[in-house]
C-alpha cells in the first residue's frame, strides 16, 4: 500500500479526525435557534462527540483483530457525513441534535484509532513518520 493513492486515501481519511471541531464555531447560532434549551445542553453539541468518540476507541481497539482496518475507516467516513447530514436535516430540538452527535463522535473515534494503526501496518518506518507527522 505504499502507492501515492493509498497515502492520500489515508490522509484524506484522517481528515475526519479533526471534524470534531465543526459543532463548536456554530453553537451561538444554535442557541439562539432554540432560544428555550439552556446553555450547558447546547454546549454538550461540541463535548458530548468528545466523549463518545473516547469509547468508540476503546471498542474498536478490541474489534480491530476481527475487522480489517480499512473497512472499520470506510465506516468512519461514511458515519460522519451521515450523521451531519441527519443534524442539518432532522433538528427539531437540540436532544435530537445531540444524539446525532453521538454518531459523529463515533466515526471520530473510529478513525483516530485506526488511521495510526494503518499507517504503522502498511509503510515502513520512514514513511510512516511522515505520514503520521502530517
Amino acid at each position: 500500500m505504499s502507492s501515492l493513492k493509498g497515502k492520500i486515501g489515508l490522509m484524506a481519511a484522517s481528515l475526519i479526525m479533526m471534524n470534531y471541531l465543526a459543532p463548536t464555531s456554530c453553537l451561538a447560532a444554535i442557541a439562539e435557534s432554540f432560544p428555550d434549551t439552556p446553555q450547558q445542553i447546547v454546549q454538550l453539541l461540541s463535548s458530548v462527540p468528545n466523549l463518545t468518540s473516547v469509547i468508540a476507541m476503546i471498542l474498536v481497539s478490541r474489534v480491530t483483530p476481527f475487522i480489517y482496518k480499512k473497512h472499520l475507516i470506510f465506516i468512519s467516513a461514511l458515519l460522519y457525513p451521515a450523521a451531519g447530514l441527519l443534524i442539518y436535516f432532522i433538528h427539531p430540538n437540540v436532544l435530537i441534535m445531540i444524539l446525532f452527535s453521538l454518531l459523529m463522535g463515533a466515526g471520530t473515534g473510529i478513525c483516530v484509532t485506526c488511521v495510526p494503526a494503518l499507517i504503522c501496518d502498511c509503510y515502513n518506518e520512514k514513511e510512516s513518520a511522515q505520514l503520521i507527522g502530517l
